[in-house]
């Protein structure tokens, strides 16, 4: 039964392409040469295609080794040779990419993406008044907000503090 599916070049082709749409949507890897999973997915796919094409060759020479004519090298040699072939360029493309992509090839390209300017740090960043600093952190200022707030009871049910609870400076001074 197995060497009547495999018998056929379309029974072939759609288990691989049933095999290789399964491989995708389980590994889902984006379409981009750059990217090692696509790379992986390739190799794959190629392993894919080679081992249901040679199973087919096996099932061939299994079933006719009485035969003295035939030889198991027929037809199997070159699928594999320009399958493998093909996996090993995918591999060394990955490598030469990655070694190509590594920052000590591309420091000058990396240097100008920032530009240089010289500067004062005194004169660039204002030296801040000692009283302009909060003296509280955020969760006891939290609280001291909501203590404030609830004092005022003809104005509880209009107000309501805000989850980002952030400081108010008036006249260049926090507020108590």
């Amino acid at each position: 039964m197995l060497r009547r599916i495999f018998s056929s070049a379309a029974s072939r082709i759609v288990l691989s392409a049933f095999l290789i749409f399964a491989v995708f949507y389980v590994m889902l890897p984006a379409i981009n040469l750059k990217d090692r999973t696509f790379i992986t997915f390739l190799i794959i796919c190629i392993g894919i295609v080679l081992v249901v094409n040679f199973f087919s060759y096996v099932l061939a020479f299994l079933s006719s080794i009485g035969d003295k004519s035939v030889s198991f090298k027929d037809g199997v040699e070159r699928p594999l040779k320009y399958g493998l072939g093909l996996a090993a360029a995918l591999v060394v493309l990955s490598i030469v990419a990655t070694v190509i992509g590594i920052p000590f090839f591309n420091a000058n390209r990396y240097r100008d993406l920032i530009t240089i300017t010289d500067g004062d740090f005194a004169a660039d960043v204002a030296e801040l008044n000692m009283s302009q600093i909060p003296v509280v952190d955020r969760d006891t200022a939290s609280r001291l907000g909501s203590r404030k707030l609830g004092e005022m009871t003809e104005l509880v049910s209009q107000f309501e503090i805000a989850s980002n609870y952030t400081q108010i400076n008036y006249k260049a001074r926090p507020t108590a």
